[in-house]
Formats: structure tokens, C-alpha cells, sequence
């Protein structure tokens, strides 16, 4: 992702944090171009949504075991799941119940028809 950020020329890169709930809360180092940044790593979802509210898309590449937990987890975070303004949330895991997908699927649109005040005011 970084990689990509640097080649199109972004003036800084898109990605503002990561999860990672098997240490601490710590800064990660990672290229950018040929110089080093340091992103910060959370242990838990909370305190990132948090510290980055206004972050509005989640790339989720949590293993087959966590994936369906942890976008359920996400799908809670209002800057993550809106209509006002774009949020986005993406698999990127492999081999992941089909059931899982589309009940992750109907509680998104659950989330979102509870959210939907446009369709109160009629």
C-alpha cells in the first residue's frame, strides 16, 4: 500500500495506523520511498478509531479465523460505517464462510437503514 502511495506520487501516504492485538500500543517503521516512517500500531480497534476519527476506510486483512469478528467489530465504528460521507470497509482474506459474508452483509445494511435519517423525514 505504502508502495503504491509513493509511485502515484501522493504527498503523504494513506495508510494513518494499524491493529495488531498481539503487542502493545508502538510505532512500526516502514519505507517510504527511500525514506524510513514510523506508523503507529494499536492493540485494540477502540483506541485507534479514536485516535483517528477521521480515517474513513478499513482494509482488513485479519486471518480466516478473525476476519468475521473483527469486521463485525468495525462495522460498529461510525466513521467506518455511514452514509453521509464514504466509508469503506475491505476483505482481503481468503476462503472465508459464505455465511459469514452475507451476514456481515445484512448487518451492514442493518447498521445503515438505522443511520438512513433521510428516510425518517418523509
Amino acid at each position: 500500500m505504502l508502495d503504491f502511495d509513493h509511485v502515484c506520487r501522493r504527498s503523504a501516504p494513506s495508510v494513518v495506523a494499524m491493529i495488531y492485538p498481539f503487542t502493545g500500543d508502538h510505532q512500526q517503521k516502514f519505507y517510504w520511498g527511500h525514506e524510513e516512517i514510523l506508523i503507529p500500531c494499536y492493540k485494540n480497534m477502540a483506541d485507534c478509531m479514536k485516535r483517528h476519527s477521521n480515517a474513513d476506510v478499513l482494509i482488513n486483512f485479519a486471518s480466516l479465523r478473525s476476519a468475521y469478528e473483527s469486521t463485525i467489530e468495525t462495522m460498529k465504528y461510525p466513521q467506518v460505517n455511514k452514509r453521509e460521507k464514504i466509508g469503506i470497509l475491505m476483505w482481503i482474506f481468503f476462503a472465508i464462510d459464505s455465511n459469514d459474508c452475507h451476514y456481515c452483509g445484512r448487518y451492514s445494511r442493518t447498521i445503515n437503514t438505522k443511520n438512513d435519517t433521510s428516510s425518517q423525514a418523509e
